[in-house]
């Protein structure tokens, strides 16, 4: 995963754009959004009464803390703001949300839990069944709990199933976006597209129909792309792992 070094290098368009969403604001009559470090402090106060509703309110203003030092190119206080949002998240019981901090964090200033994430979300054994076996099951969940315990200090809570450890990697990408492209050679295509469910527990995801060529950016997972052929007029359903971001080439 390239996120540090891409955050950095945006770093002064960051400012810019901030300075100009700040001059919008107040030419609209509206405030300008609060400096990053005003938003910690008011975090910490928030976190210091401990309750689920204070608490809540924490990870809301730390997100934002963080958000707004990534656009100021600030990569160390921006994760260690993702990572104060992880504590007030647990903190107001809502583990899931907790974990997208964690993993937030780690974008700025872990790259190589970064990439260890999208590579396990893109070789999870539920995407391709008949290679599962109790050893190769046994390996995911095992990398998934080193993860964990390397993006979330003090981590004792070991997941113990594929679908736990899925689960998981699912909570720590919930922040990150990944870039799906859709061409075709000749001609413009319409083509839908949904989440692939590996549950039959979940319901379907809905289609969301596009038209060649566009790049979209969606959630980290598993894609169903399905189309109809131009050259066979087959209507065409493929699977496709995008993680760290895909493209689906027509022919």
């Amino acid at each position: 995963m390239r996120a540090v070094p891409r955050t950095v290098r945006i770093g002064w368009l960051g400012v810019a754009v901030a300075v100009s969403a700040s001059r919008l604001a107040t030419a609209q009559g509206n405030p300008p959004p609060a400096p990053p470090a005003d938003l910690e402090a008011r975090a910490e106060s928030a976190f210091a009464a401990g309750d689920t509703v204070h608490c809540r309110r924490a990870a809301d203003l730390w997100h934002s803390a963080g958000e707004g030092y990534a656009a100021l190119g600030k990569v160390e206080a921006g994760a260690a703001a993702f990572r104060n949002a992880g504590r007030a998240s647990s903190c107001a019981g809502d583990g899931p949300a907790a974990l997208g901090y964690y993993g937030r964090a780690a974008e700025f200033d872990n790259a190589a839990a970064s990439r260890q994430l999208l590579r396990l979300l893109n070789d999870s054994p539920l995407y391709d069944p008949a290679t599962r076996g109790v050893a190769a099951d046994a390996r995911f969940v095992g990398a998934v709990n080193q993860l964990l315990r390397s993006v979330k200090p003090g981590e004792t809570t070991a997941v113990t199933s594929v679908e736990e450890a899925q689960k998981v990697l699912e909570d720590l990408a919930a922040l990150r976006l990944a870039p799906i492209t859709v061409k075709a050679d000749s001609g413009r295509v319409d083509v839908e597209l949904r989440r692939w469910v590996y549950s039959l527990t979940q319901p379907n995801a809905p289609w969301e129909r596009v038209t060649t060529d566009a790049t979209l950016r969606r959630a980290p997972a598993a894609y169903q792309f399905r189309y109809r052929d131009p050259k066979t007029g087959k209507e065409t359903t493929v699977m496709t792992r995008c993680a760290d971001g895909c493209a689906l080439v027509i022919h």
